[in-house]
C-alpha cells in the first residue's frame, strides 16, 4: 500500500471521527438547550396561567367587596337613627333585600373561584348583612329593649364580617399585609 493512500486513509478516519464526535456533542448540547427551553416555557406558562386566576380573582373579590358594601350601606340606612317613616322604610327595606340578593348572586362565583375560607367569609357577610336587616326591622316595629341588643349586635357582626371578609380576599391573592 502507498504510504500516501495509508495517510489519506488514517487521515480521512480522524477526520470522520472528529465529525462523529463533535456532531455527537452538538446533539448532546443542543438536546441539553431544548430541554432547558421547554422547562422555561413550561414555568412562564404556569406563571402566567398563575398570574391569569390570580387577576380573575383580584376582580372577584373587588366586586364582591364593592357589593357587600354597597349592601352593607342600604342595611345601615335602615338604622334607627334615620327615623324612617313606615314607607319610607319599606322602601329602603326592599332596596336593602335586593342589593343582598345581588350580592347573594355574586357568592356562587366565589364558590366556584375559591378558596374555602373565601365562600364561608362571603356566605357569613350575607348572613350578617340578613340578620342585621331583620334586627333593624324589628327594632323598627317595636323598639324595645331586646331589639336595641338584638340590633346592636346584628351591626357588631356584620362589621366584623366585613373585615374578615378583606382579610381573607387579601390572604387569599397572596398579599395579607395585616399588622395585627
Amino acid at each position: 500500500m502507498n504510504d500516501t493512500v495509508a495517510i489519506a486513509l488514517v487521515t480521512g478516519g480522524f477526520t470522520l471521527l472528529a465529525s462523529a464526535t463533535s456532531s455527537w456533542f452538538a446533539m448532546r448540547a443542543t438536546g441539553r438547550q431544548a430541554a432547558q427551553q421547554l422547562r422555561i416555557a413550561q414555568e412562564d406558562r404556569a406563571d402566567s396561567r398563575a398570574a391569569g386566576q390570580r387577576e380573575v380573582r383580584r376582580e372577584l373579590y373587588r366586586r364582591v367587596l364593592q357589593q357587600a358594601l354597597d349592601a352593607a350601606r342600604c342595611v345601615f340606612a335602615l338604622r334607627p337613627s334615620a327615623d324612617l317613616a313606615h314607607e319610607e322604610f319599606e322602601s329602603a327595606a326592599r332596596r336593602a333585600r335586593e342589593a343582598i340578593g345581588e350580592l347573594s348572586a355574586v357568592e356562587a362565583l366565589i364558590t366556584l373561584e375559591g378558596p374555602e375560607e373565601m365562600t364561608d367569609a362571603a356566605e357569613k357577610v350575607i348572613s350578617t348583612l340578613r340578620y342585621e336587616h331583620s334586627a333593624a326591622r324589628a327594632l323598627h316595629l317595636d323598639k324595645g329593649p331586646r331589639q336595641w341588643h338584638s340590633y346592636e349586635e346584628a351591626f357588631a357582626q356584620r362589621i366584623q364580617s366585613l373585615r374578615d371578609l378583606a382579610a381573607r380576599a387579601r390572604a387569599a391573592l397572596g398579599a395579607d399585609i395585616s399588622t395585627s
